[in-house]
């Protein structure tokens, strides 16, 4: 497998850090995922929701696709003869992007307290009941 090179991950980790100290529009809705109880699923699906919008295409999803293109060229793999080898330069990309975005973020201690507030939350409603 070809990997894209150190300059990549640090253009990735710089506009990951970016977004994580000014783009408000990607702070995680943890209301809305209750249910999920593991972080790593959480994580998930937190990515899957954001990837899907306009908002992540336009700042962040473009760029990441310029990015992995200037990998693909050193390696003469065209996004168009060679999609899987491409994608893979597109996916480690974009997941270096949410490690470290997650990372600047602290997002996995909200996800703690959020998940410690809703089993303080239940405790209190279950003892008043």
């Amino acid at each position: 497998m070809n990997t894209p090179s150190q300059r990549a991950y640090n253009q990735v980790k710089t506009l990951a850090r970016q977004a994580a100290k000014h783009d408000n529009w990607l702070e995680p809705l943890f209301d809305n995922v209750k249910e999920i109880k593991d972080f790593g699923q959480y994580s998930l699906v937190h990515r899957e929701r954001w990837e899907q919008t306009d908002h992540f295409e336009t700042f962040y999803g473009k760029n990441l696709t310029d990015i992995a293109d200037q990998q693909a060229k050193r390696y003469n793999v065209s996004r168009l003869d060679n999609w899987e080898a491409w994608n893979e330069f597109y996916q480690e990309l974009k997941e270096t992007f949410w490690e470290t975005w997650e990372d600047q973020t602290d997002f996995v201690t909200k996800w703690k307290l959020h998940n410690e507030q809703n089993r303080t939350s239940k405790t209190l409603e279950t003892s008043h009941a």
